[in-house]
């Protein structure tokens, strides 16, 4: 992060924070059933990615919701795209990146979801030619401001003008 602390995301332990200045680590995971409150929990402790957008937040993509982690306070926020999308399936934030209108761009279970922060909405990215994509397993953002994605329905891409995946054919 900007403060050299290195976030580690794990396969069912949570986030595992090293401060580096004081050499240490603090853990955060899902606390089931116990005295910690929800905004100081994972929403699930299967972490698949994280992305810092700013010197004091950080979003975190697990297996049930995306998190906001506030480093100001240490607390999480929550969002469940199942609660305004029609698939569970994407639940499961796979990959997360920024786009240049400061929104994220949320590679799922089922395809990609954009995430407004400041609305607090998503909104589910068409796919031409097919109903559904599968899941997303890798996507990056180009120097020519075009985003590449990988699913089961092959390599697509999109723009932040276009919001249609289309495949790519290689």
């Amino acid at each position: 992060d900007h403060q050299g602390n290195i976030w580690i995301g794990t396969a069912g332990g949570g986030i595992n924070k090293f401060n580096h200045k004081q050499q240490n680590f603090t853990r955060f995971n899902n606390y089931r059933n116990s005295n910690h409150t929800i905004k100081n929990n994972l929403s699930n402790s299967r972490v698949w990615d994280m992305l810092q957008t700013s010197k004091d937040a950080i979003w975190i993509g697990t297996s049930i919701g995306l998190n906001r982690f506030d480093m100001l306070t240490n607390t999480f926020q929550h969002y469940f795209p199942s609660n305004t999308v029609n698939s569970t399936e994407h639940n499961k934030i796979r990959q997360i990146l920024h786009s240049s209108t400061n929104s994220l761009y949320l590679g799922t279970d089922d395809g990609v979801l954009l995430f407004d922060p400041q609305n607090q909405t998503f909104t589910e990215l068409d796919i031409e030619g097919v109903e559904s994509i599968g899941p997303i397993y890798s996507m990056i953002k180009t120097s020519f401001n075009q985003y590449w994605l990988t699913s089961n329905h092959g390599v697509c891409s999109f723009t932040d003008d276009d919001l249609t995946l289309r495949k790519v054919d290689l």
